[in-house]
């Protein structure tokens, strides 16, 4: 965890230089982040007033695996490179210490993506890409390595990484798709190859305003299109990789909630529905152990005090 205070940029976790965690720590104290690996930045640190060590840090990004520093005097990163993901140019699998990241200058990123294995740096609609491209998923037109960041030649508003593949959406050019073909994407990218490392734009039979897509690495997929005429969504459920749904649903969906067992619930103006396993009815609906389309989920409202419990459609 890193934080950035009056007095500068704190670090504290209970991770050693192998990467585990000592799960015997209870009480973790913090640490000033001193910048011995960035010479740069502690430089340019040390020229500030005590009074402005708080202007040190432009902005924290960070994941569950990665940690990025950025300041007006470079940018630094820790935490997990698989596959390089980080970004430092280095093999090790774990990076302690913040490290320099070599990006242009007059780059401050200000969004972070990440997955398992691949990382993207995003300012307005330009991206830096780094990380694991076996099957040509950065969308770099190329297949080797990518241990530090590469410059994504096309304007993207927003990234979702897979291990395998990636989905961009394309600034005004809508959704487009790099990496590993999956069988329940072929109806709509205009490719028969098993691979692309070029992205294909993803042809939908109407325009869409907003979308959701949802991986989990054991084959579950989910994917939400809001039809931008605004007469409601469509989505893809996967399940299993090789058993895939296609539903039409009349309600703009306007929020999606994710949980780490393949569960999901559907936000819209008249209620929440409830998508993905279901096995002790968990998604809030009395329905199969797998939902494979949306349905509408169910409520119990507790009252404060006394008393009988209402229960409805909805929420």
């Amino acid at each position: 965890m890193v934080a950035e205070t009056a007095h500068g940029v704190f670090k504290w976790d209970a991770v050693d230089d192998s990467g585990l965690v000592d799960v015997g720590h209870t009480r973790i104290t913090p640490a000033r982040v001193t910048f011995e690996t960035a010479p740069r930045i502690a430089k340019f640190e040390q020229t500030l007033p005590h009074w402005r060590e708080a202007d040190l840090a432009v902005s924290l990004l960070g994941s569950a695996t990665h940690a990025f520093i950025v300041t007006p005097a470079g940018v630094v990163a820790c935490g997990s490179n698989i596959h390089g993901s980080l970004g430092v140019g280095l093999p090790d699998r774990f990076i302690q210490d913040f490290t320099p990241v070599a990006l242009p200058v007059d780059f401050m990123p200000t969004a972070l993506y990440s997955s398992f294995g691949q990382t993207a740096l995003v300012r307005g609609t330009q991206a830096f890409v780094c990380g694991y491209n076996g099957f040509g998923q950065l969308g770099l037109s190329h297949t080797a390595p990518v241990r530090t960041f590469a410059w994504l030649p096309f304007p993207v508003d927003c990234i979702w990484f897979h291990e395998q593949f990636t989905a961009f959406a394309v600034t005004d050019r809508g959704l487009h798709y790099a990496g590993s073909v999956r069988a329940w994407l072929r109806p709509y990218l205009n490719i028969h190859s098993e691979e692309s490392a070029t992205p294909f734009p993803v042809t939908l039979p109407w325009q869409v305003r907003r979308a959701f897509l949802h991986y989990d690495f054991d084959s579950e997929f989910l994917w939400v299109f809001v039809r931008a005429d605004g007469s409601g969504s469509y989505g893809i459920f996967v399940h299993n990789e090789s058993e895939y749904v296609e539903w039409d649903f009349p309600e703009v969906v306007t929020a999606v909630r994710a949980d780490s067992n393949d569960r999901y619930w559907l936000a819209t103006a008249f209620g929440w529905y409830g998508l993905g396993r279901n096995t002790h009815e968990e998604l809030g609906l009395v329905g199969p152990e797998m939902v494979t389309a949306p349905m509408r989920a169910m409520w119990e409202r507790r009252p404060r005090s006394g008393g009988r419990r209402r229960s409805g459609p909805g929420l």
